[in-house]
């Protein structure tokens, strides 16, 4: 009675590993189906919230959703402060940044990034206009100047102590610093003024480029997904080549 007691539960035991193993397999191939792509809604035009239908949507988002129908998957949006997504990749909380992420010898020590998909984005000066002699780095001395968290002109000027840098999270609220007069002056990329200007007047505003800058963009995945980084740089390739990532710059005024 006691060795049929045994077999049973041994039966038992090895039909609840199988099952379990079996199950987490299946759950294994549904997550290989879904790459879930990290971005930080608050940078048009490459990532915002298009308030008519809470939708994130921007440059970035149609790359990156373009970039994973071309890899036959599915795509789930998770809109993270920018200060973090790099943390969530390494916690394996998503796959993909896709952010404006500028490549740098710093980041990827941790990170890979992929080719780039938006090149030579300079950086600009915007003052008010009574500031027009501000069209340097050298007129940015001892001025306050405000910049993006984490951004490349915060890393471009976090080294120049004789700026007073504001660091806040979003362009929304350096450009309402500088419309308020809190401070001098906002640098951040070209780009990203073309929705600023959509909704202020352009003529009360000095605007000028940095000399010797340029925001380069790329997607950017774990260090250690070397076959997620090969499969994206496939896709962007096609996408170049086809001529949808142009059409996808002329959409959103990146040219």
């Amino acid at each position: 009675m006691k060795i049929k007691q045994l077999f049973l539960l041994s039966l038992i035991a090895i039909f609840s590993v199988v099952s379990f193993l079996y199950i987490k397999n299946i759950d294994r191939k549904k997550d290989n189906q879904v790459i879930v792509v990290g971005t930080s809604a608050d940078y048009p035009p490459y990532a915002f919230i298009d308030t008519t239908n809470n939708e994130v949507v921007g440059f970035d988002i149609d790359v990156a959703r373009e970039v994973v129908s071309r890899l036959y998957k599915k795509i789930i949006i998770k809109d993270i402060p920018f200060s973090s997504l790099i943390f969530d990749l390494f916690a394996q909380k998503i796959n993909v940044i896709a952010a404006g992420m500028t490549p740098t010898a710093r980041r990827s020590r941790g990170v890979l990034f992929s080719q780039k998909y938006l090149e030579a984005d300079p950086l600009m000066v915007i003052t008010k206009k009574f500031y027009s002699n501000i069209n340097s780095l050298e007129g940015l001395a001892g001025k306050t100047v405000v910049v993006n968290t984490g951004y490349t002109a915060d890393l471009y000027l976090s080294d120049k102590s004789d700026i007073n840098i504001v660091r806040l999270k979003t362009p929304a609220e350096s450009f309402m610093a500088l419309k308020s007069g809190s401070v001098d002056a906002f640098v951040c990329a070209k780009s990203s003024l073309v929705a600023f200007l959509s909704k202020s007047s352009a003529q009360d505003y000095f605007i000028a480029k940095l000399p010797d800058t340029g925001d380069d963009y790329a997607l950017v995945v774990s260090k250690h997904d070397h076959g997620m980084l090969e499969q994206i740089n496939k896709a962007l390739d096609g996408m170049k080549k086809d001529g949808t990532l142009q059409a996808l710059k002329k959409k959103w005024n990146l040219e």
